[in-house]
């Protein structure tokens, strides 16, 4: 997992420094009109999901995990909670979708790392990294507007 500033991705990149580039060439570029759904980077093996809605309860909200895809989460407007756990303390809760890669865990607050996502912060979480997003910042929900760069495994990993 990484959570940073947007503007210190290049101390991420090492020797990957291209795919690092497309992904925050993609994320600096957007602006609020840019229209929900799914955008192309680099065919199947980068794409961006962009999404409008409000967050949710954390009681309404479950922790996700990716096996092929890499998630660099970042907002456009408003602000959400994201919270990191390790898979090893959550207990699953479904079967994992290969299709849509995504499996689900019940989460456990014990173990969950807060990760506060307002626009100019990004997280980052690798596959097998548990994840809770679309947490209301405070109470209330609030809309807020989303990127999501999928990146393969296979490019970074």
């Amino acid at each position: 997992m990484i959570y940073d500033f947007n503007e210190n991705w290049k101390t991420y990149s090492g020797g990957k420094q291209k795919i690092w580039r497309q992904t925050f060439k993609f994320i600096n570029s957007a602006s609020l009109e840019i229209p929900d759904g799914r955008h192309n980077i680099d065919g199947e093996n980068i794409f961006a999901m962009v999404s409008s809605y409000e967050t949710r309860s954390l009681h309404e909200s479950k922790v996700e995990m990716h096996r092929e895809f890499i998630d660099v989460q970042t907002l456009l407007s408003g602000r959400e909670m994201i919270f990191y756990n390790p898979l090893p303390s959550l207990k699953r809760d479904g079967k994992f979708n290969t299709v849509k890669d995504c499996g689900f865990y019940e989460r456990n607050m014990n173990t969950a790392v807060p990760l506060p996502i307002t626009p100019g912060l990004f997280a980052v979480f690798f596959p097998e990294e548990g994840h809770m997003p679309c947490v209301c910042f405070a109470e209330t929900p609030e809309p807020v507007k989303k990127i999501v760069i999928k990146i393969h495994r296979s490019l970074l990993l």
